[in-house]
Order: C-alpha cells, then structure tokens, then sequence
C-alpha cells in the first residue's frame, strides 16, 4: 500500500515551499483568527497556492462555515467571481459583498453557463465523492476537494478511500479503520476515479503528523501506515517563523486537486437487437436509442423454429425499416443469418461489438424508451458504475391504452449489461453475459423496483399490441418453448374476444384466467390488465395514429 498519484501537476515541491512564507503575510491578515471547525494553515495554503496556480475566472465554494475560507479565496483570486454555498449561511463571520451567496444544493444549480475550464470547485461540505461525480457531470474540471479522510472517516466516502493502491477488499461485515480494510482498486468509486480523471493529486503536508488529531491516531492506524499513504512533508526542520505551520500540522486530511476529464468522457453504450418479423414498433425502438447509442448491433433473421416453417429472413417489412432507417453517424451494423436459436443470434451480432463500449443493452423489437430515462440511466451508469441494470415493464396488450399487472410486473427484465473485451452471450433466456477475462468490477445490480417507484423508469414494452405479434409469439413460444405452461389455443379464445369484446366481455376473460397472459395461471400467478393513465414515448406518441391503424388492419385480417 502506497500513496499513488494520477497524471502530473505544473509544479514542484521546491515551488510550494518556496512559497510558504508569502503566504504567512495573507494568512497573518485573516478576519477569523480562530478558525475551529473550518481550515486553518495546512490546508488554507494549499487553497491559496491551487487558486492563484490556476487563477479562474470562477469559483465555486461548497461548504462556508464561517467564511474564512470565502476571504482566503477573495485574496487569491481577486477578479473571479465566487459563488458560495451553504445550508446555513447565518453562521458566516465573514460576508463578503462582492460574493454571490446561496443555499441552493450545487448539483441543483444550472451550472451551463459557466465555463467550465475556467472554473475552479472547491469541495468543503463533506459530500464525498458523489460531490466530485456530480462536478464531473455537469462537466467541471478543477475540484479542490479537502476533508479526503483515507478509510471512512467523517461521514462521507472520500476520494482518497477509493484511490489508495494495492488494498485489500473488505471481508463481508468486516469494518475495521486500517488502510488494509480501505476498499480496493476493483471498487466502482476507484475505478470510477482512474477513469474519469486525469490528475488526482495530494498536497503534500507542510510538516509530518506527529501527534496529529486527524492524522494516524485519529485514524487509529501506526505512523508507519501513515507515511506510507502519505507524500513526503515540505518542511522537517522546524523554523520559528513557521510556527503555525508546526501547531495547525495536525490538521492535514490529504487535501487533492483532481482534474476531471470533463463532461464529454461519458459511458459508451452499445444497443443490441434481435429481430425477426418484428416490425411492429421498430422503428420507433431505432429512434428512442439512437441518440445515445455508441453502436447499435442488429441480428436479423430466423431461429430454426422459422426456418422449419420455411422462412430464410423477414417477411413482414422489417428489412425494409432496417435498410431505409437513417444513420448519419453510422452507428448501426446489421447481421442477416440464419441461428440455431437466440443465444446464436445475440452473439452474431458481437462480432460489430467496438472494445471501447463500457455497456451492452439488448431490448427487442418492441421495447420503447424515454429520452429522460435513457439519460437518467447513462448518468447513473457513469456515476454508480452499475454491471446490470434490470427494467419494470409496461407491458400493453390488445392496444395502445391497457397494460399488464400482477406477474407482468412482478418480472425484473436484466437488460444492460457490463462488458470487457471478449465478452459474449452465454444465455438469451435469462440475458447473461460472460466474460473471458478476469471481471476487475465488483457486481453491483441498479434495482427494477427502485428505478421504477423512485425514479420513474419504466420499459415500455408494446409485446402484446399487435394480432400478428401475439398469434406469432404464441406459436413459437408454445411449440418450442413452453407448451405445457401456455393455454390452450389462447390466440383464438382470449387474445382474440378479449380485443373484440366490450368492457364486460373483457373483466369475464380476465375473471376467468385470472388476467390475460399466455401462461397457465397456475404458471404465472394474477395478470390482469388496467388503464394505462400515464404518456407513451414522444417517439410513440408521434406516430400513434400510424401504429393505431396498423393494428386495425391486422385485426381486420383475421376478420376476413
């Protein structure tokens, strides 16, 4: 275990000692003279040194406590403009009126005006890495982060807990303060900091933590443990004009400067699709992820149950959306076969798969999502480095304005995954891909449920819309698949009345068979349908007149 840094700085140690005295004159004329709780000497130097190397044109100050650290930032910087924030402004000492003051949380603020590049953010509030994740995602750069405790303590996860090299992870339930129980470098939050920074670098302290009561002792491990994660001090002779430097050494926390790689570095994600006779909401799927696809991979063509029924490719007209779809930026790449089945099929497409893809997300053909939710995943993804995210559906049946329950939406669908080169399809039924390297991610599963009832994500999944669509999953799932668990002729005794019949025709089906999905109930538990309340995809929503009267004709033909 060994203090390591990331990328280099445009200084050396002989430049900051050097400047040590200067900063005694600016820190001899503080407004608080006693600082307790807030800054003093070790850190407040750094501060200055950090500000005045980078000299923004704006300053960004998270946690203010009395607001010794407000005029520190005021001396440095002279002609940027600093923004402050704090819950609790009224304990400010110092005010300043050339200082733009707020409670507003900062991942609350609309930061887009602001040059980034120009934009110093100075951390203080205690918020952990999550602060530093939501800087990188608002696209800043410059983060001067201070309290960066090494194992946990305060009340936060720290930069320095996930970046310390060569740990030892945790055994389960273990909890002890020795660096060897910090958390090692295959963590999402330590990986998440190698990848998304380009410096991540720890001012040294200006003396070594003798007797410090936020050094070693503090942290209850040896001084030697100390020193090794640890930089080497500035100073070792103690000189009585830098006394103050010497009393207030044991206020040191591994104070860091980390440049982010800016908003741009976001996960790449690569959209996989099967597809067969699936043009019933296609081309609605292409357009929900197309904007936010690295790649988009797409097999077409029949398993060997369609090839026994004589078919070779598409037939319905998917081919034709998938030749005429635009691809301006030529993401899409198409693979037309013949599988063995979909485990086959899902691989094909791998062979298009860019090493550069953080993720695989495999949706069918009638899987449709919102541009907010994509975006609330990608964030996610980048920020909480989840390796599988599973999706609640809304499963429509016989329509546009009724939805599935019960068993429906009980079923968590595993849709993306995380991927290192060499990764493949080991199974379609359940999506479980498999790796041919050593895994350096921890899994770490973003909930179906949690999505769904906190954030308000949801698939939309238009599986039982179309008479084809049904009549067609119908047989290949019932003769191939499940034909002990599925009713019998379902299309034609419920699928069928169901979508013909009046409101009471439909409550006696579903009374019956306790709801309307294609599985036995004593297979699949309660299924029922209920009014679908909410708004389809803008995509949808757009075309619904189209795929209304597409649904029309269908029924329409079996009719005739």
């Amino acid at each position: 275990m060994t203090y390591e840094a990331i990328g280099s700085v445009g200084w050396s140690k002989e430049d900051l000692t050097n400047s040590l005295e200067e900063f005694l004159q600016v820190y001899d004329k503080r407004p608080i003279r006693s600082n307790e709780g807030g800054m003093t000497s070790t850190h407040m130097f750094v501060t200055w040194f950090l500000s005045k190397q980078i000299n923004p044109k704006h300053i960004i100050e998270s946690g203010i406590w009395k607001g010794q650290s407000s005029w520190l930032l005021e001396m440095a910087c002279p002609d940027a403009k600093i923004i402050s924030i704090d819950p609790k402004l009224e304990l400010r000492q110092y005010i300043s009126p050339n200082i733009q003051y707020t409670t507003t949380d900062f991942d609350d603020i609309d930061w887009e005006p602001l040059d980034k590049d120009e934009t110093l953010c100075f951390f203080d509030d205690h918020y952990g890495i999550d602060r530093i994740k939501q800087a990188a995602q608002h696209g800043f750069k410059h983060i001067l982060y201070e309290d960066n405790y090494h194992d946990g303590r305060g009340n936060s996860f720290h930069p320095k807990y996930g970046h310390l090299a060569n740990m030892e992870p945790l055994n389960q339930g273990e909890r002890s303060h020795s660096p060897k129980s910090a958390l090692s470098l295959n963590t999402p939050e330590g990986l998440w900091l190698r990848e998304a920074a380009d410096i991540y670098y720890e001012f040294p302290p200006i003396y070594s933590d003798v007797d410090s009561t936020r050094g070693y002792k503090w942290a209850k491990i040896s001084r030697e443990e100390y020193l090794d994660i640890t930089a080497a001090p500035l100073l070792t002779d103690y000189k009585n004009t830098l006394d103050i430097y010497a009393d207030e050494a044991p206020d040191y926390t591994w104070i860091c400067y980390i440049i982010c790689k800016g908003k741009e570095r976001i996960m790449k994600i690569a959209f996989g699709i099967i597809v067969f006779n699936g043009n019933y909401v296609l081309k609605e799927t292409l357009e929900s992820i197309y904007p936010y696809a690295n790649q988009i991979l797409i097999a077409e063509g029949p398993v060997q149950f369609w090839q026994d029924e004589g078919y070779t490719t598409s037939t319905d007209g998917t081919n034709e959306v998938l030749d005429s779809f635009p691809d301006p930026e030529n993401k899409i790449k198409i693979v037309h076969s013949q599988y063995s089945e979909k485990d086959e099929q899902c691989n094909a497409y791998m062979q298009f798969l860019e090493q550069d893809n953080d993720y695989i997300w495999n949706l069918d053909c009638d899987e449709v999502f919102k541009p907010q939710d994509v975006e609330t995943i990608m964030e996610l993804l980048e920020r909480e480095r989840y390796t599988s995210v599973g999706f609640k559906s809304l499963s429509f049946y016989g329509g546009f304005d009724r939805y599935l329950t019960g068993f429906e939406e009980r079923a968590e669908f595993l849709r993306i995954r995380k991927i290192y080169p060499g990764s493949y399809w080991s199974t379609h039924r359940p999506p479980t891909v498999a790796h041919r390297t050593n895994n350096p991610w921890p899994e770490k599963h973003l909930d179906f449920n949690y999505l769904a009832d906190s954030l308000g994500v949801r698939m939309y999944h238009y599986s039982y819309v179309f008479p084809d669509q049904v009549h067609n999953k119908l047989k290949y799932y019932r003769e191939s698949l499940n034909q002990h668990n599925c009713l019998d002729d379902y299309f034609n005794q419920i699928y069928m009345p169901w979508v013909k019949g009046g409101a009471a025709d439909k409550q006696k089906i579903e009374d019956k068979y306790q709801g309307v999905h294609e599985w036995k109930p004593a297979s699949r538990g309660d299924c029922y349908t209920t009014p679908f309340e909410g708004t389809h995809p803008r995509i949808v929503l757009g075309n619904i007149q189209q795929l209304k009267d597409k649904f029309d004709s269908q029924l329409e033909a079996y009719h005739a």
